[in-house]
């Protein structure tokens, strides 16, 4: 990134200073995640803070927050849940003025029941109930009805010159899906997809901004209030095979979700089956398209999609970072923790690390690789993280096999979302080689 100017201090105790030099060298300014030049090419500054420190703070990035990036170190701290607690719902308000915080009451009380941000023994129930319910779904049904989806989207390009790969098709596929599972209509998707990017926007900014915020609130309150209306309608007409049905009925040892959990672990699977997953299938086709030799690889060696995913996943990774909070003091390696410190675990940077990785900024499926941490680890791993694999190798593996001959359409070309922490493509254009 030396196009960008950034200079890295030491501060001593852990702390950095990463700014940016103007044009003319004259003026130095914070410099944040969120900056075009970082969301294009994260990894750049990635290498350049790991070349400093693996273990930092700075209040340029998170707030002052420590940050690790090491992978032992992540995986270490990821199932430390004696330290580190996930009841994290209020970090981002946290960071506003006193003044303005009270507004968002609404929001943290209805974020902080999704099953993510809780702590045992409270998660191992939740988690417990939701899996049974959720893991009931996943089969040869839903994953039929998934090709079926997929081969009607990708039948509907064939007569065009160019789709953008996102809003046509990489959203389009977890939605459908999300729809089926559910038992959603088609109809309400548009709101769906609404909601999803509200919500994603808020939760992968590093610093969001108050109209971000108030954003996220009006569609979190919109969206519990839409299953609010479904599953009582569930409860007076269940349908056979629909997971709002299957998680009313769910119980362990007569323990059952209560109505405000079951609200919220619906809204929960919705946003985390749909939004990270149509990143994913957007990465890996944009990367595909970069890479003229691993996408012929592919599409000569179709039983490779599953490896081809893998790799996606550690290359171009959908979720950047994961936030725990400190419980209690305590000292980790040169890191001093203070009760309530936020810790940020540098994902992307983790799984682009050297020391673990050979040629890590070289996608390369065809090489066997140590296993990537995309997906999180310990008590609170991805639920759903099964069918997003199914889910984009059905996407991907039937793109590639329709259209090996597509390519990047230089003209109207393709941009990356704003959101350094949920990393995804606004739009990717895509012509298709006859």
């Amino acid at each position: 990134m030396s196009e960008a100017r950034i200079a890295i201090g030491n501060l001593g105790d852990g702390k950095l200073s990463i700014t940016r030099s103007s044009d003319d060298g004259a003026a130095r300014s914070a410099i944040s995640l969120a900056d075009p030049d970082i969301i294009r090419d994260p990894y750049s500054i990635y290498r350049e803070l790991r070349a400093v420190s693996s273990i930092f703070r700075s209040d340029s990035l998170f707030g002052d927050a420590w940050v690790f990036m090491d992978p032992e170190d992540i995986l270490t701290l990821l199932r430390d849940t004696d330290h580190l607690s996930s009841a994290k719902s209020r970090g981002i308000v946290d960071a506003l003025p006193l003044e303005q915080r009270d507004q968002f009451k609404g929001l943290i009380e209805l974020h902080s029941r999704w099953l993510n941000f809780f702590d045992p023994p409270k998660h191992t129930r939740m988690r417990k109930l939701v899996g049974r319910g959720f893991g009931a779904q996943i089969g040869e049904r839903l994953l039929q009805a998934i090709r079926d989806l997929v081969a009607e989207m990708i039948s509907s390009f064939e007569n065009k010159d160019h789709v953008d790969i996102i809003n046509d098709y990489a959203r389009r596929v977890p939605l459908a899906t999300v729809s089926e599972f559910l038992g959603i209509p088609k109809k309400d998707l548009p709101s769906f997809g609404r909601w999803i990017g509200d919500i994603a926007t808020y939760m992968g900014s590093d610093q969001p901004d108050l109209e971000t915020i108030k954003t996220a609130h009006r569609s979190l309150v919109e969206f519990e209030q839409y299953f609010r209306e479904v599953v009582a309608e569930r409860r007076k007409s269940p349908i056979p095979d629909d997971l709002i049905s299957t998680l009313i009925e769910a119980e362990e040892t007569g323990d059952v979700l209560t109505e405000d959990e079951l609200f919220a672990q619906c809204t929960f699977l919705s946003f985390t089956g749909s939004e990270t997953t149509k990143n994913l299938i957007g990465n890996a086709i944009y990367t595909l398209l970069q890479n003229d030799s691993q996408r012929r690889l592919l599409v000569e060696n179709p039983t490779m999609i599953g490896r081809a995913i893998e790799e996606i996943l550690r290359f171009e990774c959908p979720v950047q970072f994961i936030v725990r909070i400190v419980k209690e003091p305590f000292t980790y390696k040169s890191a001093k923790l203070g009760s309530g410190e936020y810790v940020i675990m540098m994902i992307g940077a983790a799984n682009r690390d050297p020391k673990v990785f050979t040629d890590p900024d070289v996608f390369d499926f065809a090489q066997e690789r140590p296993k990537h941490i995309s997906f999180g680890e310990g008590i609170h791993a991805c639920l759903g993280q099964g069918l997003a694999r199914k889910e984009s190798e059905i996407a991907i593996g039937s793109f590639m096999a329709k259209f090996p001959n597509a390519e990047l359409d230089q003209e109207r070309g393709f941009s990356w979302r704003k959101n350094p922490g949920l990393r995804g493509l606004e739009s990717l254009y895509v012509k298709f080689g006859r």
